[in-house]
């Protein structure tokens, strides 16, 4: 949990949960999904393998989902 007090700024603005785009934050943020895939691309992520990716300092950081680990 990270608390923000209020008027200043967010730590980090989620874009991706559970595979799932967050269109509206990355409208927010200035970005679409062209640049999203663009990022993940250059990361070597795909969209289906990540559990969360959110945005910081306008760099994007990817946090894969560890599915295959629990087989």
């Amino acid at each position: 949990m990270t608390v923000v007090k209020k008027g200043e700024p967010a730590m980090a603005i989620v874009v991706i949960e559970n595979s799932v785009v967050n269109t509206d934050n990355l409208k927010i943020l200035g970005y679409d999904e062209a640049w999203l895939e663009s990022e993940l691309a250059r990361l070597g992520q795909k969209l289906d393998d990540v559990f969360l990716a959110e945005v910081h300092d306008q760099k994007l950081w990817v946090y894969p989902d560890n599915k295959d680990y629990l087989s």
